[in-house]
């Protein structure tokens, strides 16, 4: 449900639908903020995402790489790669391992925006 409001570019109603669901009790899992930070994420609400990575983490969810690679790309694609590199160095803090994708990511970003020192 949640990613067909994005597919119709419903941003809003998704965020509405999890802060709903919230209030009559049922607690959204990994897989629904994953959904949420890659629908805000497509359309460059990276500053979103962050506050729903944060969000997870003060309810004690665990964010899994996936989640971290979406976001990851998210400010690549939107000219934060200092923001991306910095998300990097936390994700490895918090012992999540990084995978192709977050390093082929990590290293076009980087390549594209002159940054041949990370």
């Amino acid at each position: 449900l949640i990613h067909g409001l994005f597919l119709h570019n419903k941003v809003s109603e998704a965020v509405t639908l999890v802060e709903r669901m919230v209030r009559k009790g049922c607690q959204p899992n990994v897989v629904t903020y994953g959904a949420l930070v890659n629908g805000v994420c497509k359309i460059g609400e990276t500053d979103l995402a962050l506050t729903l990575l944060k969000k997870m983490e003060a309810e004690k969810l665990e964010p899994n790489v996936v989640i971290y690679n979406t976001i990851i790309d998210g400010l690549c694609k939107y000219k934060h790669p200092d923001d991306a590199l910095e998300l990097f160095n936390e994700m490895e803090k918090r012992g999540i391992r990084p995978d192709v994708f977050t390093y082929n990511t990590l290293i076009s970003c980087l390549c594209n925006y002159g940054r041949w020192e990370g």
